[in-house]
């Protein structure tokens, strides 16, 4: 007797380059779209109806400002009402070396976070009752955070000392407001001022004095020779901007921007009139940054680089 086989065709291609199930879709059936990892398997259906997946391409905006790890998203929909049916995704997961994320958006605009389960190299969403378009992404570091603080001085409560320690009017040094602390000879001997700052986000340090700043790595080579020249001259400008804001009242507020995916605006001078400036501080030219200029194309963008500067 022969042996009859059959060929079960489960997707017709669209126009679009989007592909459609040829009959209603079933429970326990998984739904596997091309030759990818991305799958639909229904766990219910009241009123079975066909399944709609297509590949949307991100811009690279988009891309950067979501941190997505691809410019690959997936837009899935349905004839089905929402809420008649409950499904699990699997997506793919590019890079496994990375802690990732879903995120969904309704618009195609503006994505939201889903929780997902990671699982040998796919992500799972579980008990889903709508379809939108899916992206994974890089999960993001907490954006830095500003914290502005007068000149450090022995005097504040959080400064406190271990050991023997002077005051510098008993010895040649020239001190800040003649009231300067220094340790003499050896032994185990610390000054420690506590900062009060918040306990979440990454934290950029910049010194008033950036003399000081050289004299505490010990380097004081000229800029040019220097593996921190971009650090250094950083450390430099902010400390001119923060000083010309104080001492010349404008009454700027300092920010940080900086997107999900990691891209960043070194310096954003607000104020209260909604006026922004974007400050950019280079070691050497370079492009500004164009994922806040897409966004915010009203803004004064400026570029302070060691040769020259460009507004």
């Amino acid at each position: 007797m022969p042996l009859s086989l059959c060929c079960l065709i489960l997707w017709q291609e669209n126009s679009d380059g989007s592909v459609t199930t040829v009959n209603p879709v079933g429970e326990k059936i998984e739904y596997k779209y091309k030759d990818s990892q991305v799958k639909v398997l229904f766990t219910k259906l009241t009123t079975p109806g066909h399944l709609t997946i297509k590949e949307v391409k991100l811009s690279s905006e988009q891309k950067e400002e979501l941190g997505a790890i691809t410019d690959t998203a997936y837009d899935i929909s349905s004839d089905m009402q929402d809420g008649t049916f409950t499904y699990d995704l699997t997506l793919p997961n590019p890079d496994t070396s990375k802690d990732v994320q879903v995120k969904y958006s309704e618009d195609g605009n503006t994505f939201q976070n889903i929780a997902s389960e990671s699982k040998e190299g796919v992500l799972v969403i579980k008990d889903l009752n709508h379809f939108t378009v899916f992206v994974t992404v890089v999960n993001p570091t907490p954006p830095p955070t500003f914290y502005q603080e007068s000149v450090i001085d022995n005097g504040d409560a959080e400064y406190f000392e271990v050991g023997s320690w002077s005051n510098t009017a008993s010895c040649a040094a020239n001190a800040y407001d003649d009231d300067g602390r220094y340790a003499s000879n050896s032994g185990s001997k610390t000054a420690t001022w506590q900062i009060s700052v918040p306990q979440t986000g990454h934290y950029k340090i910049y010194f008033y004095d950036t003399g000081l700043r050289n004299a505490l790595i010990n380097n004081f080579e000229p800029i040019e020779a220097r593996g921190d020249a971009g650090q250094l001259f950083g450390n430099f400008i902010v400390c001119e901007l923060l000083k010309y804001n104080c001492y010349g009242n404008f009454g700027f507020n300092f920010n940080y921007w900086r997107t999900k995916g990691g891209s960043e605006v070194d310096l954003i001078l607000s104020k209260p009139n909604h006026d922004i400036i974007a400050v950019e501080i280079k070691s050497k030219q370079q492009r500004i940054n164009q994922a806040f200029v897409s966004r915010y194309p009203k803004s004064r963008m400026v570029v302070i680089a060691r040769d020259n500067y460009w507004v």
